[in-house]
């Protein structure tokens, strides 16, 4: 990463620069997948328009937001950074930050390391709601799949050493208490990572909730001292081919499986909510959070994008921005942060 980076404040005419380079010869993938910008600069009509076409081929704009000055809608930005509160609620496409520099650090980051994946998040988080969410969670599913034949994930892959622990034999525990199904993912030394092992069992257990109308809520939880650390690191990019890894995540989605359950499903959450820690349980009606819980979405640094439904159930609950912020970061967020979005519900 040059010296230059993250990118110095950049204003309308760049944007409008980067337009026209686009038009005339589908610019590469180079520093101008980001761009910093002025919000007062997304208040003129010819540059908003031009950071909307950046956004629509999947360039990532980060909008910083001044004090005491005009507010533009967030439609021409990926996400607008501020270091104050201007408005109570705050709105959806703002994040308060403690310093400006810094987050800038962390997201020139993650688009420097994986710029395919950044883009290709971009694009999933611009498809419209009107479209079905089953198919998004398709489209997300082929993406992902697709990222797993990428240099990014590769270079990540031969950098990160497997741990070699085995997975638990029963990593997931169901109980039946009157009208309502308990289900715990068991596999605490693991931080109940979430492997194949725990998906099959775990859509073992939802289907018999889909079976059985007598059961009106379905409450997850965890054991140990962590909710679920995301995915199972030691089998990711062991999949022989990812058009067959597609296949068969659809065909055994939990996220799906959730979609349709989602109106009886209770979540408690605590410790460390990572990746499909907290992809999963946004699908759920209700989610209670405990005080020690910390959110992440690891998944860009890995070259990868949120694989367990995190397109669509994430971005459901805080809307596009917050869950780029969240992915581009790759910070925690703390449970007061979660509640003020709306990604818990209730803290426990």
């Amino acid at each position: 990463m040059s010296d230059s980076y993250p990118p110095r404040l950049t204003g309308g005419p760049e944007l409008l620069a980067a337009v026209d380079r686009y038009e005339l010869d589908d610019m590469p993938v180079t520093e101008d997948e980001l761009f910093v910008v002025d919000s007062e600069v997304l208040l003129r009509a010819d540059y908003a328009g031009a950071a909307r076409r950046l956004l629509q081929v999947g360039r990532t704009i980060i909008a910083i937001h001044e004090p005491h000055t005009p507010m533009p809608a967030g439609d021409a930005a990926t996400v607008t950074l501020t270091t104050a509160r201007h408005r109570d609620p705050v709105p959806p496409w703002i994040v308060v930050v403690d310093d400006v520099a810094t987050e800038l650090r962390q997201i020139a980051t993650t688009v420097h390391t994986a710029p395919h994946a950044t883009h290709i998040l971009n694009r999933l988080l611009a498809i419209p709601v009107s479209v079905p969410a089953y198919d998004r969670l398709h489209l997300e599913s082929i993406a992902y799949s697709t990222l797993l034949a990428s240099a990014e994930f590769t270079t990540w892959r031969s950098a990160t050493p497997l741990s070699g622990r085995a997975a638990s034999s029963a990593p997931v525990s169901t109980t039946r208490r009157d009208s309502t199904l308990v289900i715990a993912l068991n596999d605490p030394a693991r931080h109940n990572a979430f492997s194949a092992s725990m998906r099959h069992h775990l859509l073992d257990a939802l289907a018999i909730a889909q079976q059985d109308p007598t059961i009106l809520d379905v409450l997850i939880s965890g054991h140990g001292p962590t909710f679920c650390s995301g995915g199972d690191l030691d089998e990711f990019g062991t999949a022989g081919d990812v058009a067959t890894a597609h296949r068969v995540r659809m065909a055994r989605s939990v996220a799906a499986s959730l979609l349709r359950l989602s109106d009886r499903v209770q979540v408690r959450m605590h410790g460390r909510c990572y990746g499909a820690g907290i992809e999963l349980p946004g699908f759920a009606k209700r989610v209670t959070a405990a005080q020690n819980t910390t959110i992440t979405l690891p998944e860009l640094r890995m070259g990868l994008i949120p694989g367990s439904g995190g397109t669509v159930s994430i971005r459901a609950r805080i809307g596009p921005w917050r869950a780029s912020y969240l992915a581009l970061s790759a910070r925690p967020i703390g449970v007061a942060t979660a509640l003020e979005w709306g990604l818990v519900d209730e803290l426990d």
